[in-house]
């Protein structure tokens, strides 16, 4: 049963902090009333800024090991690395690095046995269409997973006391998020909320817990047994029926306009895709469109859907499209 927690997961705030923070990645808010939200992470972010210098000083190595990641894609290394030592329940690490890797460079389905993981991964490398010096840097992580696993494990652990007490500045808004999505599924499951405001499924996935999230406020992810939704994204987000108020139609309007946005819209119309296969095919870095499709699926236009896998494949919300071209002219020419 998916159950819905009262206060974030530090762990994973901890590496959202981290990842956003290394990567310079923008702190961004959805709407305007929001804008207090993000003045108070962009505070958040300025008070753990030494900590973050300490932690990259300290762990130089792991860092040239960790660049990589922020012109091939979606936090892989790091990602992968959070799940194995802290969410991940296997025990054999250099295997579930691996799998994982494979997974989300769209490797073909491997059968294989233990014993040669090892081959199928050399093999996926071998024949991957990734840069060499990438390739590279995959095999030396794979080979000393030990080592990258300690560092990842420290570096969390030296910053979870620090963004633990930054969290504590967010009390108020994480009540706020928790107990609208109460109030929203006193006549719903939990489960059909998340589909009615994300456009998720979670028909098929290992998802126990639901847990909101300050540092990603306005994105989601799914590690393993968990769904760490941001506290941006509430029913709000969704379409309240048939007529929009203009504001929030204008805001869905401006979305539309984008003309990458538009771009993605229609590549998806095409077939249903993961975010690295959609960089690929527009010619776009993973950043970028992890930024586009944050705002899509916020909007409504874009479903996600997962099964066992921990990959989220995006499709084009047909029914939300039409309703906005509906809305457009119902406020324009009635």
């Amino acid at each position: 049963m998916l159950t819905l927690q009262k206060q974030p997961y530090e762990i994973y705030e901890t590496f959202s902090y981290f990842e956003r923070a290394y990567f310079n990645l923008p702190v961004t808010a959805a709407w305007k009333k929001y804008d207090p939200l993000r003045k108070k992470l962009e505070a958040s972010y300025k008070a753990l800024q030494p900590h973050l210098d300490e932690v990259l000083k300290k762990h130089e190595e792991f860092f040239r090991y960790m660049d990589f990641r922020a012109t091939e894609g979606d936090t892989w290394v790091g990602y992968v690395l959070c799940s194995i030592v802290f969410l991940n329940e296997k025990q054999n690490k250099q295997e579930t690095f691996a799998d994982d890797i494979m997974e989300l460079l769209k490797a073909p389905d491997m059968n294989c046995e233990a014993e040669n993981q090892r081959h199928a991964f050399m093999q996926f490398l071998q024949n991957s269409e990734i840069d060499s010096q990438y390739k590279w840097e995959l095999l030396y992580i794979y080979e000393n997973i030990d080592f990258f696993c300690k560092e990842m494990q420290d570096i969390i652990e030296t910053l979870q006391p620090a963004v633990a007490k930054e969290l504590r500045h967010f009390e108020s808004e994480v009540t706020t998020f928790v107990n609208d999505v109460r109030t929203q599924i006193r006549n719903i499951d939990l489960e059909s909320y998340i589909k009615q405001v994300t456009h998720i499924t979670l028909d098929d996935a290992m998802v126990r817990s639901v847990y909101p999230c300050v540092f990603a406020s306005n994105s989601l992810a799914i590690q393993e047994h968990y769904l760490f939704l941001g506290i941006l994204f509430d029913s709000s987000f969704d379409f309240q029926g048939e007529n929009e108020q203009l504001d929030l139609l204008l805001a869905k309007m401006k979305v539309l306009t984008d003309p990458s946005k538009f771009a993605i819209l229609k590549e998806l119309h095409k077939e249903s895709t993961y975010g690295n296969d959609l960089a690929k095919k527009m010619n776009l870095t993973p950043a970028t469109i992890s930024h586009h499709m944050n705002a899509l699926v916020s909007e409504g236009f874009v479903n996600l859907k997962t099964g066992k896998s921990k990959r989220i494949y995006y499709s084009v919300n047909e029914d939300a499209v039409k309703r906005i071209l509906q809305n457009i002219e119902e406020q324009l020419l009635s």
